[in-house]
């Protein structure tokens, strides 16, 4: 299914599946003429000429439907992606305002796979609670609603006005964000098309009697419901499904009853596909899909007794035909939008029902599906999950998180080395060195995780981003090898040549060990939260770190004139500790600097490659 959607994205293909969409009925008027079969034998009751245009028509339209709402989806992340992502963090404090925010959120972005993406993010990084998650979740599954109702206008007729508008801001704007707008606004344009294409083509199947047999199959709900589960598993989309319901239903093919079974199976499929994408993710985006595909579940298995009450509900709020309209003509008119209230009716029903117990299903969950114990010897990452390469604005999020793990990695390093320089055994300086192991492991999983990220479509802003976290968990690695090799030879040199420091010169050097901690932690801290006045602290001690080694190293070298037994070698090792200690401090600087450049990613982006 991915590789049939990316050939969606692909233009050459679009290209193509214009020109076959205007070819072909030329090429079906002259079969026709000349009387040569070239497609497999028409239905009874369609000519050749009715059946090429009904599969073209659905099987266009339905192209050009799912390229537009990947177009617009893909666009609107880009877009809305940070500032989605700040809404979702300050407003989802209670269950109340979070359900208007997924409500929010999903009417923006018009997918609440996009909502749940951003959820599952937040979940990873701790920023949101699972209970706080579920009635965002509550409120992306009535946002969904908002596109069937828009769609049940007969707004078909104008498709290609945005499409139009959409194109105009692509090819005149020069900045990348109206771009992004201007694909968004041509794919709502090709959405309608695309919809009303199947419309247009599902024509003849008024006085197809095979075909209306089949939908009087369907009036049985489980029919419907398996169907419409079916079908949105298929197209990965309930605005897919539903956009053919209701195209079919604008055509009188469809009686309110069927209309209402394939809209519940279509919420089924939704949570269907979602539980299929958190296969193997974390479990916190485990948990998110498995609370989607519960409330969908119990809502239908809840509405299923009573679809006739619900149907009559639906009827009683929902437009009447003309008087002047009979038959399927009334259909035409009234079921469309019967459809789209069945839809938002459902939704809006099962949050207020499930609403106050966001708490109690959080905890329900959480039992459900405990947490991996970790089988492998090698450090996992924790934040990296695949699942939100596809959001940059989060995928960059969670790899803040990851390097203040790994940053935590990295000082623990340090304040393991400092006494085993001095005093320590072989086998303390030994474990040091394996302690880099799990930088090295945590090192690797960011950098191939960032180079994932890359392969997405980045505005200017996440392009810096991503830049200065790669660069800054290579310096961050840096440390951690000056740690290990460096530091650890010291030692070892130490130990080889019998070095005694002497409890003066131990006590200067810790001076010196103390600032350099406090630039690791800084520029630690600095590049995980963003913090510009922890990474300006960092790079305005230079001259203080300075002045304290410069310090130093004049106490040692006054001090190779006393008389102790092996001299040389132990200001061979008091001054490998300094110069050691100035290339952290070297690195924690341009970890620092990185930090800035992010902050300042207005720049160009050959502006931020000089701050590295």
């Amino acid at each position: 299914m991915q590789r049939f959607a990316s050939k969606f994205m692909n233009t050459r293909f679009m290209v193509c599946l214009t020109l076959a969409l205007l070819g072909m009925p030329l090429l079906a008027e002259a079969a026709d003429l000349a009387n040569i079969d070239i497609i497999p034998e028409a239905p009874v009751g369609l000519s050749n000429k009715e059946w090429m245009h009904l599969c073209i028509g659905m099987f266009g339209g339905l192209a050009f439907m799912l390229y537009g709402i990947e177009k617009m989806g893909t666009a609107l992340k880009v877009v809305a992606g940070d500032k989605m992502k700040q809404v979702m963090w300050r407003l989802t404090s209670n269950r109340f305002t979070g359900l208007l925010t997924g409500i929010f959120v999903t009417a923006v972005v018009q997918s609440s796979t996009v909502t749940t993406v951003l959820l599952v993010g937040f979940i990873s990084t701790r920023l949101m609670s699972l209970a706080q998650s579920i009635g965002v979740i509550l409120g992306a599954d009535i946002g969904t609603t908002i596109t069937a109702q828009i769609l049940a206008f007969k707004v078909s007729e104008f498709a290609l006005v945005p499409v139009c508008v959409g194109f105009l801001m692509m090819f005149l704007s020069k900045k990348d964000k109206f771009t992004q707008v201007g694909h968004a606004v041509m794919g709502i344009g090709l959405i309608f098309f695309g919809i009303s294409l199947m419309s247009q083509s599902m024509y003849p199947l008024r006085t197809y009697d095979p075909f209306i047999n089949v939908m009087a199959d369907l009036s049985n709900p489980l029919y419907g419901i398996i169907a419409g589960a079916v079908f949105t598993a298929l197209t990965n989309s309930s605005a897919a499904a539903l956009a053919v319901v209701i195209a079919l239903a604008s055509q009188g093919l469809l009686t309110l009853d069927v209309g209402i079974g394939l809209t519940l199976g279509a919420n089924l499929g939704t949570c269907l596909t979602a539980g299929i994408v958190a296969i193997g993710k974390n479990r916190e985006a485990v948990r998110a899909a498995a609370a989607h595909v519960l409330f969908k579940l119990l809502g239908v298995i809840l509405i299923f007794p009573f679809i006739g009450y619900f149907a009559e509900l639906v009827t009683q709020w929902s437009p009447k035909a003309p008087t002047d309209l009979q038959g399927v003509e009334a259909l035409a008119y009234t079921v469309p939008r019967q459809v789209a209230n069945a839809h938002t009716f459902f939704n809006v029903g099962i949050a207020m029902l499930f609403l106050p117990f966001t708490t109690q299903f959080a905890r329900f969950l959480t039992w459900a599906i405990p947490d991996k114990p970790l089988d492998d010897e090698e450090i996992q990452p924790l934040f990296l999950d695949e699942f939100l390469i596809s959001t940059p604005v989060l995928a960059l999020q969670a790899t803040r998180s990851e390097l203040a793990r790994m940053g935590n990695e990295v000082i623990d390093m340090y304040d393991s080395l400092i006494p085993a320089l001095f005093h320590g055994s072989r086998a303390d300086l030994k474990a040091i060195s394996k302690l880099d192991e799990d930088v090295d492991s945590l090192y690797a999983h960011i950098v191939t995780y960032l180079g994932k990220v890359s392969g997405q479509s980045l505005t200017e802003k996440q392009t810096n981003e991503l830049l200065g976290l790669t660069y800054a968990s290579h310096h961050m690695e840096s440390i951690g090898d000056v740690i290990e090799i460096n530091f650890v030879n010291i030692g070892l040199n130490r130990l080889d040549h019998a070095v005694v420091i002497s409890d003066e010169t131990e006590k200067v050097l810790m001076s010196l060990t103390e600032v350099c901690r406090r630039a690791i932690k800084d520029s630690i801290r600095s590049i995980t939260e963003l913090d510009r006045d922890a990474a300006e602290r960092v790079i305005g001690m230079k001259r203080d770190f300075k002045s304290v080694a410069n310090k130093a190293s004049k106490h040692l070298t006054e001090r190779l004139t006393a008389s102790e037994k092996n001299r040389l070698n132990t200001f061979s090792v008091e001054m490998d500790v300094i110069d050691k200690l100035q290339r952290i401090y070297f690195h924690a600087a341009r970890l620092s600097k990185c930090t800035i450049s992010i902050l300042d990613s207005e720049a160009p982006k050959e502006a931020a490659l000089k701050a590295y």
